[in-house]
């Protein structure tokens, strides 16, 4: 075999392994009544590891929440939508805050509850408290 091909065929390896935890990831997703999206992340998303080769990192995402950068407007969204702001000015590089800018009309109670003060009378979720309570 080439050097070309081997290299074609791992790509198609690759591909397969990438297609296999997407498709996990919706069926995850339709498992919730497409209340939240599960996102296979990081070596897995990518195809690089096996399925019991490394930890599998995963992003569960609300469909009751929503996170926008400064500039964009919270009122283009329905007011059942609970809507963050991404804040990077006081945060690591790579790292933000998520200010709550607008709390929905239906908001998740593990939500609700993991909330703390910044400092300046806003309400930051804190991922400590959502994750731990």
């Amino acid at each position: 075999m080439h050097c070309d091909e081997l290299a074609r065929l791992w790509t198609e390896y690759l591909a397969g392994w990438r297609d296999a935890y997407r498709k996990s990831g919706r069926l995850t997703t339709a498992r919730t009544c497409r209340a939240a999206t599960s996102i296979i992340t990081g070596s897995k998303a990518e195809g690089l590891t096996f399925s019991l080769e490394s930890d599998r990192d995963v992003m569960i995402a609300l469909s009751s929440v929503i996170c926008i950068e400064y500039g964009v407007n919270a009122d283009n969204f329905h007011k059942e939508i609970t809507v963050f702001r991404l804040d990077s000015r006081m945060s690591y590089p790579g790292h933000c805050g998520l200010l709550l800018e607008r709390r929905g009309t239906k908001i998740d109670p593990h939500l609700n509850d993991a909330f703390c003060d910044d400092g300046y009378g806003r309400k930051l979720l804190n991922s400590d408290l959502y994750v731990n309570k």
